[in-house]
């Protein structure tokens, strides 16, 4: 069973998920290698133009419940019915076997149900072909324009 919960940043779950270079660039490209706790702190400050909502993918177990994924909701006060989806992860164990998916198809759900959104928007290189098929499976498009790493969704 996988749940999907909110809870404030976890720096030690967050350097957990992301173990190597690669997986920080495909999340994040101006995030410092080795990962930088206080850079991180730094970008999930609310503010009065922004909300960030940290969310954590566990998979229950006989054995217990783990963390297995990660991702962020930025909440843009001043744009009511946007969101942006960023810094989604899965643990490289669990990687290829739906739960990316999965977790994106919650992170848009708690969006629409629990923030109100109306339209979530997400970057992605488009060279990194499995992220990029797990978010057009979920429903988002590419969005016309002069960056190519920018897709969304109605929800």
């Amino acid at each position: 069973m996988l749940k999907l919960i909110e809870e404030e940043v976890l720096i030690s779950k967050l350097q957990r998920l992301y173990r190597s270079e690669d997986d920080l660039r495909l999340a994040w490209t101006k995030g410092n290698w080795p990962f930088d706790p206080e850079q991180w702190k730094s970008w999930f400050v609310n503010t009065d133009e922004k909300a960030t909502h940290s969310l954590y993918l566990y998979k229950k177990t006989p054995e217990g419940s783990f963390t297995i994924g990660h991702g962020a909701i930025l909440n843009y006060l001043q744009g009511a019915s946007v969101a942006y989806l960023c810094f989604l992860i899965i643990d490289p164990q669990y990687r290829t076997q739906g739960y990316g998916r999965e977790l994106v198809l919650k992170m848009c759900d708690y969006a629409k149900r629990t923030l109100n959104k109306k339209e979530i928007f997400l970057m992605v290189d488009p060279m990194n072909m499995p992220a990029l098929n797990c978010y057009l499976s979920c429903g988002f498009s590419y969005v016309d324009g002069n960056n190519p790493r920018r897709y969304k969704k109605m929800l």
